[in-house]
């Protein structure tokens, strides 16, 4: 249930082979599916969230028609949910005779807020334009609501949370998945949580295979 790239991280272009390395000397790339970007002479940037934030601070930021043009933007901001099916209409057509039970789909959400889309994989957080993975458009979008939170404060929220719960080691298929990333990060912006046939997926699959095998 995780993302897929390229991701194209803005503002992370030339800023030194650093931008990108965690307090102890760690690297964080993307998985396989979360993939690198490309900048326009042809160089890889890496899908970190800490990064863009590092670059800027590092000079290799924005224009300054471009700060202006943020400070000008003041909350509050819509924020959505991308909801990607990973079957591509498969779990809907073979989940009755697999599993015995109806199952819609294999759900990959992501956040989408001041024009990024953030989601939690096996590489850690990664964020890319909307709709910019591998997995193209959504399949669906759920208006969430608005957040008072500025882009500051969202992006140091991010970077505690790619420290510390959702550093991608912590990455668990059903358990701690991008679906809970996508739930913590809606509380925290609008005081809601994603929909319940989102969060409810993985124990509706594992009670049904549980159930399969005492049969």
């Amino acid at each position: 249930m995780q993302g897929a790239g390229p991701c194209n991280v803005t503002r992370c272009m030339e800023a030194g082979p650093g931008c990108m390395t965690r307090a102890g000397g760690e690297t964080m790339q993307c998985d396989a599916l979360q993939g690198a970007g490309r900048d326009a002479g042809g160089g890889t940037m890496q899908c970190d969230i800490r990064g863009q934030a590092l670059c800027d601070a590092a000079g290799g930021g924005t224009s300054e028609a471009e700060d202006k043009s943020r400070a000008m933007d003041t909350p509050p901001h819509p924020v959505k949910l991308f909801v990607y099916d990973l079957s591509r209409g498969l779990a809907r057509q073979f989940s009755p005779l697999m599993l015995g039970k109806q199952l819609d789909g294999i759900w990959h959400t992501a956040i989408v807020v001041n024009g990024e889309e953030f989601f939690y994989g096996s590489g850690g957080i990664a964020n890319c334009q909307p709709g910019g993975t591998l997995l193209g458009p959504p399949d669906s979008v759920i208006d969430l609501g608005t957040t008072e939170v500025t882009e500051e404060l969202i992006m140091e929220y991010l970077s505690s949370l790619g420290e510390c719960a959702f550093r991608g080691e912590c990455y668990k298929l059903f358990e701690h998945n991008c679906n809970t990333f996508s739930n913590e990060v809606s509380q925290f912006l609008t005081g809601k949580k994603i929909p319940s046939y989102i969060t409810d997926l993985p124990s509706e699959v594992l009670s049904t295979v549980l159930v399969a095998n005492r049969g």
